[in-house]
C-alpha cells in the first residue's frame, strides 16, 4: 500500500535552498539525495516537483547526519522569494502583509499540495496557523521548522527586520537549542504546543510595505495562476476560475465560451462545479470581486477603466455590484483604503 505522502508534491526550488542548507555543514547533498531516489540536477528545474515522500527522507538524513536541532533555522537563512515562483514576488508588491499572507492562502498549492496554511483575523492581531493534510507518518521536525522559520524570513523581507510576532507557538517537543529559535525571532517560543503558529498585530499587517505595486502584483498573480492551472488539471474551479480572469477584459464571460476555453461541454461543466459545491455564477462573482478589490486597493485606474476590466460596460451596474459585495461603493472603498493606509502608515 502506498503512504499518503506519495500523492503529495512540492516546488523542486525548495529542495534546492536544501542542498545549500545540507551543503553548508560540509556534507555530500549529491549523495543524500540519490540515496532518496531524486536525481540533483532536478532541483534546479524551474517549476519542476517532487514528490514529499521522496524530499522527507532527504530531511530525515540531513538531520541524522548533522545531528542540529535548528537545522531549520540553516535552511531559512538561505530563504529567498524566488523559492516560491511567481508567489514570492506577487507577496512582495502586494499591497500591505494581510494582502501577501491572503495570496499564500490561496495559491499554497503552489509551494505544497501537502501544506495547509490559514489566517485567522482577532481584535488587535492575526494568527497564521501551519498545518497539513492527514498522513500516515509524521513529518521531520526540522522540515516543519524550515516552513515556519522561512515564512517570518519573508515577513521581515518585505516589512523590514522591526517586524516582531506577539506570540509562536510549535508542536514539535522543546529543542536542545530553544535559545536559537527565540533569537530568530525575538520572542520566546512556546513548544509542545497544540499547533503552529504565528501571531503578529495588526500595525504589521495592515501597514503599507515598501515595495507594493499593485500592477506587479497582478503580473505575478498571473504566473502563479497559470502555473496552478497546470498543476491542478483536476481542481474544476482553479480551471474555471483561471479561465475567467482571461476572459474578463474582453466581456462578461458566459458559460459556453468557459466551457469552450476548456474543452468541455455545458453540462460537464455543470456537472462538475456542482460536485464541488460550486457553480459558474459563484466563481464569476468571487473572481470580479477578488480582481476589483485588488484594483481599487493598488492601482490609480480610472473606476470605469476597472468596470470595463472585469466585463462591465456601464460604471453604474459595476457600482451596484461592489457595494452587493463590500457594502461600500467604489469610490468609498478606495477612500476608505487610502485612508487606512496612510493612517497606519504614519504611526508605524
Amino acid at each position: 500500500m502506498n503512504n499518503a505522502q506519495d500523492n503529495y508534491t512540492t516546488l523542486a526550488t525548495s529542495v534546492a535552498v536544501l542542498k545549500q542548507a545540507v551543503q553548508s555543514y560540509g556534507l555530500d547533498f549529491d549523495a543524500i539525495s540519490l540515496k532518496a531516489d531524486i536525481p540533483p540536477s532536478t532541483v534546479y528545474e524551474p517549476g519542476s516537483r517532487l514528490p514529499v515522500n521522496k524530499v522527507q527522507k532527504i530531511w530525515k538524513e540531513a538531520y541524522r547526519q548533522t545531528k542540529d536541532d535548528a537545522f531549520g533555522l540553516t535552511y531559512a537563512s538561505y530563504f529567498q522569494p524566488a523559492v516560491l515562483h511567481g508567489l514570492g514576488l506577487a507577496w512582495l508588491a502586494s499591497s500591505t502583509l494581510k494582502d501577501s499572507l491572503n495570496r499564500l492562502v490561496r495559491y499554497q498549492r503552489v509551494i505544497s499540495t501537502l501544506c495547509h496554511f490559514s489566517m485567522n483575523e482577532n481584535k488587535d492581531s492575526y494568527c497564521i496557523v501551519f498545518d497539513h493534510q492527514p498522513l500516515n507518518t509524521e513529518l521531520e521536525y526540522i522540515s516543519t521548522d524550515a516552513a515556519i522559520c522561512s515564512f517570518f524570513k519573508m515577513c521581515r523581507i518585505s516589512m523590514g527586520p522591526q517586524v516582531a510576532p506577539a506570540s509562536v507557538t510549535m508542536k514539535r517537543p522543546k529543542p536542545s537549542c530553544r535559545d536559537r529559535f527565540d533569537t530568530f525571532f525575538g520572542i520566546k517560543v512556546a513548544f509542545d504546543s497544540q499547533c503552529n503558529s504565528i501571531v503578529l498585530d495588526k500595525k504589521y499587517m495592515e501597514t503599507v510595505q515598501p515595495a507594493a505595486n499593485a500592477e506587479l502584483a497582478r503580473m505575478n498573480d498571473q504566473v502563479v495562476i497559470d502555473y496552478l492551472r497546470k498543476l491542478n488539471s483536476d481542481d474544476i474551479e482553479v480551471q474555471v476560475q483561471s479561465t475567467l480572469i482571461e476572459q474578463l477584459p474582453s466581456g462578461v464571460p458566459n458559460q459556453k465560451d468557459t466551457a469552450s476555453a476548456l474543452n468541455m461541454s455545458i453540462r460537464n461543466l455543470q456537472r462538475r462545479l456542482h460536485e464541488r459545491g460550486s457553480s459558474f455564477k459563484q466563481l464569476l462573482n468571487k473572481t470580479r470581486e477578488e480582481l476589483a478589490v485588488y484594483y481599487l486597493k493598488g492601482s490609480e485606474k480610472p473606476i470605469i477603466e476597472i468596470g470595463f476590466l472585469l466585463g462591465y460596460v456601464d460604471a453604474s451596474n459595476f457600482a451596484r455590484a461592489f457595494r452587493r459585495w463590500q457594502g461600500v461603493s467604489p469610490q468609498q472603498y478606495r477612500k476608505d483604503q487610502y485612508q487606512k493606509d496612510h493612517s497606519v502608515a504614519h504611526h508605524a
